[in-house]
């Protein structure tokens, strides 16, 4: 790579001016603390504490017009080029943050629980509150699965009533392509990421090959996402439903609240892959047999019942549940074993290649799940799989 090409400390120098010019002009004078940063793929994210008022706490967000990687590698060109489109596309009335800024306040709206923006003081930076004593789904997995049903259940529900084109009104027509399968599109078109998979180091060059191959194999089966019939007309989803984006109160009576929305119309089986996806790997970081239990039990109850929904369509709703569910995953693996060593990975992702080997064998289960129709047969082996690996 040229010498010129962005490092992790030029994007986070960079983002930081700009979140400590929009922490100073939010709170005018007072003082504040910069908090942990939570790593992410698409954004320099930042906890803060305002300490001369109360303590109050709050999340600030300084997105990116591409994947940090993929800048980080050098795609979009030198540092000085980047510098300038960050300066360019963040400046404008479509910037990412102010996109997400109206969707935040669209879902709000419909009568979804997500995070409140606060007042906004730069087109390029989204402040919001935190959420008092609250932790992330990934947490509460772990720490207490005796909730984990009634949040993913409520979650679902929420969303799908806030996600009718009824509730979000005018703004449906504002949406995204699904992420899942322009994520997928750029993996089939390109073996690039080979190439990033063995300058990133992250994973040992003995398990490189393994991987490649296994994901070349899983490509092949998803050939179809994307070009389904018509009986699946694209439906409006939430976009980006993980558990790190769903939050839960210590009083279960508060609800969980949603982050980072990527409103975009998609397959309508779509949310639910992304959520099973992200939750599965996750898994693989290690919980108890309670935990596990309880989380698989819960996913299993969501995919049939969202099977039941096309009686007449169950087999094709099925196999596309799970061919978006294995493309997520796939997309997902990729990016966290091509992200530069200097780029903080998220606690699941980090996972992801830690353990190359226990990815790589659930993602064969995975592979297979996906070239299946009937949900019993395809999830009685995935669900097996997950249950024997993902014990600590």
């Amino acid at each position: 790579m040229s010498p010129d090409t962005p490092t992790y400390d030029d994007l986070r120098t960079y983002a930081d001016v700009r979140i400590t010019q929009a922490i100073r002009k939010t709170w005018p004078g007072q003082r504040f603390t910069l908090g942990p940063a939570i790593p992410s793929f698409t954004a320099v994210t930042q906890f803060v504490r305002i300490d001369s008022n109360g303590g109050q706490h709050a999340i600030v967000k300084y997105p990116l017009f591409a994947p940090m990687a993929d800048l980080l590698h050098g795609r979009y060109g030198d540092w000085p080029t980047v510098r300038a489109r960050l300066t360019s596309t963040q400046s404008t009335n479509s910037s990412p943050a102010r996109r997400e800024r109206r969707q935040l306040e669209v879902f709000a709206k419909a009568g979804l629980r997500v995070v409140r923006p606060l007042a906004e003081v730069s087109r390029a930076v989204l402040v919001t509150e935190a959420v008092p004593d609250a932790r992330p789904l990934t947490d509460l997995i772990r720490s207490d699965p005796g909730r984990v049903s009634e949040v993913l259940h409520q979650v679902t529900a929420d969303v799908a009533k806030a996600v009718a084109p009824s509730g979000l009104g005018d703004a449906a027509a504002k949406t995204e392509n699904c992420r899942i399968t322009s994520g997928l599109r750029a993996l089939q078109g390109s073996t690039r990421w080979q190439a990033d998979l063995a300058r990133s180091g992250r994973i040992p060059e003995r398990d490189r090959a393994v991987l490649a191959t296994l994901i070349s194999e899983a490509l092949r089966v998803l050939t179809g996402v994307g070009r389904e019939p018509k009986t699946a007309a694209p439906q409006l989803h939430y976009g980006h439903l993980q558990p790190d984006h769903i939050l839960c109160p210590s009083a279960p009576e508060s609800g969980p609240v949603l982050v980072s929305p990527r409103l975009q119309r998609a397959h309508p089986a779509a949310d639910l892959a992304r959520l099973a996806s992200q939750t599965a790997l996750g898994l693989l970081r290690g919980v108890s047999d309670q935990a596990a239990a309880a989380t698989l039990s819960c996913l299993e109850e969501l995919i049939f019942d969202r099977s039941h929904h096309w009686p007449s369509e169950r087999a094709p709703f099925t196999r596309c549940l799970f061919q978006r569910w294995l493309a997520d995953s796939l997309v997902t693996v990729v990016a966290s074993a091509t992200a530069p060593l200097s780029m903080p990975l998220p606690p699941a992702s980090a996972a992801v290649v830690e353990d190359i080997a226990r990815t790589c064998a659930y993602l064969g289960v995975l592979r297979k799940a996906a070239t299946v129709a009937d949900p019993h047969l395809a999830w009685a082996p995935l669900r097996h799989h997950l249950t024997a690996t993902a014990a600590v």
